[in-house]
């Protein structure tokens, strides 16, 4: 606490600076008889052992001497010190509050606006590297409902040379063949934007054709998986008849047409999910075209 009052002299007596146990004196020298001077008392510390009890008593003394012998309006006036008015009437409890409620409000206020725009920027950087995922996800797409074409072509073949063998005993000339390749997707930026939070900051409409786009992704994927897994049950039955390929029973002709049965319908299922995301890819890439 710093208490800082002036003094006037009462004798003209050069002062000297006074030192004591928590204060210091500072008079001025050379001052004369009844000019006022500077008193600084400086306490430190809240030990109560250090500091005089009478210390508050003293200021108070010295202010009223000060006023009685001096000019009032020709001393300055110095008062240095925390306000700790109290409140003692609505109006001041309502200032305080009033003052209390603008501070947190501007300082929530920007808080908010940094955290905004981080997050802007986090779902801006997220979609840009989804619509580029997008973008390489069309290209691979191209060609594969054509594939898909030619392998029904070839599982009608298949099945033709099955009913022969179901027909004769045997196996006529040709050659049986069933396979299927998987599209390899990337949905490394759709993830990440999942994990990261990212699609909780963007617009709805933007979230959901993300969301519907991959969505749809993910059925070709798993209609793809399972189409392969079709293929290789069909192949199951003629893997057996490596040594002899002219030889099939009727019963294994029955089993694999069957298989293949499956296939083709699986295969249709296929084509139409590579048809659906083939339109979406075209759609959302027509309204954010490549800069």
């Amino acid at each position: 606490m710093v208490l800082l009052s002036i003094q006037q002299e009462a004798t003209g007596s050069p002062l000297k600076p006074v030192v004591g146990v928590g204060g210091l004196r500072l008079p001025r020298t050379g001052t004369k008889q009844g000019a006022p001077c500077l008193d600084f008392e400086t306490w430190r510390g809240t030990n109560p052992d250090r500091q005089p009890p009478d210390a508050h008593k003293k200021s108070a003394d010295r202010a009223a001497i000060l006023m009685e012998n001096g000019d009032h309006g020709d001393l300055p006036v110095l008062d240095v010190h925390p306000p700790h008015e109290p409140v003692l009437n609505w109006r001041d409890f309502l200032i305080h509050l009033f003052t209390i409620t603008i501070g947190l409000l501007i300082a929530v206020g920007i808080e908010g606006c940094v955290e905004w725009r981080e997050h802007r920027h986090l779902a801006n950087e997220a979609a840009a590297s989804m619509t580029d995922e997008i973008r390489s996800n069309a290209k691979d797409l191209q060609g594969v409902s054509s594939d898909i074409h030619k392998q029904q072509a070839t599982l009608k073949e298949d099945v033709a040379m099955l009913k022969q063998v179901l027909q004769t005993g045997k196996l006529p000339h040709g050659t049986l063949s069933v396979h299927f390749s998987i599209t390899d997707f990337d949905e490394v930026s759709w993830k990440t934007a999942q994990s990261t939070g990212a699609l909780a900051f963007m617009p709805y409409s933007q979230a959901q054709e993300f969301s519907n786009i991959y969505n749809t992704q993910e059925e070709l994927r798993t209609a793809e998986h399972q189409a392969a897994r079709d293929a290789i049950v069909s192949l199951g039955t003629i893997a057996p008849m490596e040594d002899n390929k002219d030889d099939m029973s009727p019963a294994d002709a029955k089993t694999m047409m069957t298989n293949i049965g499956i296939l083709q319908g699986q295969l249709l299922l296929v084509d139409a999910l590579v048809t659906d995301l083939d339109g979406e890819y075209r759609k959302y890439l027509a309204a954010h075209p490549q800069d």
